[in-house]
C-alpha cells in the first residue's frame, strides 16, 4: 500500500519523508549562467545555473522554466531526478538544471540536481539585436528572468561574478560568455561562482 499524499497544496519526497515543498517568491532565486548551445548536439548538455538569492531553503519542485524569443514563449517543467523527490536549494547555493543526470551524455557536468524537460532556445526567428531570455515562472510569478545573447557554440552565457541579485542580472550588460574550462567539457563554470566578466582566467 501506498502513502496517501495530504489534501491541498504540493508535497514531495525528502528522502523516505513527504513534506509541503516550500515555493520561492520573486527575486529569491537568480538564474547566473545559461548553456543554450553546446558543442555537438544539443540535448542533454544544454544547463542553467540557478543560485538561491534568499534567507531559506525553497524548492524547484513546479517551477517552469520559460525561453523567449522575439514574441514566441516556449515553457517546460523542471523535474527531479527521482520521481516525487524534493529540489531543495538551500541559501546561497548554486543548482544545475540540465537534460540528463548521465554525466556521459551531459558533458560532464557536476551534480544536476533539477531535470529540463525541454530544449532552449538558441537563435532568433528573424533579424534583430534583441536577447533571448530565460524566466522561472511559479503559478503567475517570475521568480527571476534573464537574458542571453545568441549563443556562441561551447560558451556558456553567464552573469558577471560580482553580482548574485535578480534585479541587476536583469541588465544584458551584466553577462558575458564564459572563458573558462574545467572539468566540464564546455566553457562554463557550472554548480559554483561565476568569474567576473572582462577578467581573463
Amino acid at each position: 500500500k501506498a502513502e496517501n499524499t495530504p489534501c491541498g497544496g504540493s508535497f514531495c519526497y525528502a528522502g523516505d519523508t513527504l513534506r509541503a515543498s516550500v515555493a520561492p517568491v520573486a527575486d529569491e532565486l537568480v538564474i547566473t549562467e545559461i548553456l543554450a548551445n553546446p558543442s555537438g548536439s544539443d540535448g542533454e548538455k544544454e544547463f542553467i545555473e540557478i543560485y538561491n538569492a534568499g534567507s531559506r531553503s525553497v524548492d524547484l519542485n513546479g517551477l517552469l522554466l520559460e525561453n523567449r524569443k522575439d514574441n514566441n514563449t516556449d515553457s517546460f517543467p523542471m523535474t527531479a531526478p527521482a520521481d516525487g523527490a524534493c529540489i531543495p536549494i538551500a541559501p546561497g547555493e548554486y543548482l544545475i538544471a540540465a537534460g540528463s543526470t548521465d554525466s556521459d551524455v551531459n558533458g560532464h557536468l557536476p551534480a544536476v540536481s533539477a531535470i529540463l524537460n525541454g530544449s532552449l532556445w538558441n537563435s532568433h526567428s528573424g533579424s534583430t539585436s534583441q536577447p533571448l531570455y530565460a524566466a522561472l515562472v511559479s503559478g503567475e510569478t517570475i521568480i527571476d528572468l534573464a537574458p542571453y545573447a545568441v549563443p556562441e557554440s561551447g560558451q556558456a552565457f553567464r552573469l558577471t561574478g560580482d553580482i548574485r541579485n535578480a534585479t541587476d542580472n536583469d541588465d544584458p550588460a551584466n553577462w558575458c560568455h564564459a572563458n573558462r574550462s574545467g572539468v566540464y567539457d564546455d566553457f562554463g563554470t557550472p554548480g559554483s561562482e561565476n568569474p567576473i566578466c572582462g577578467v581573463l582566467y
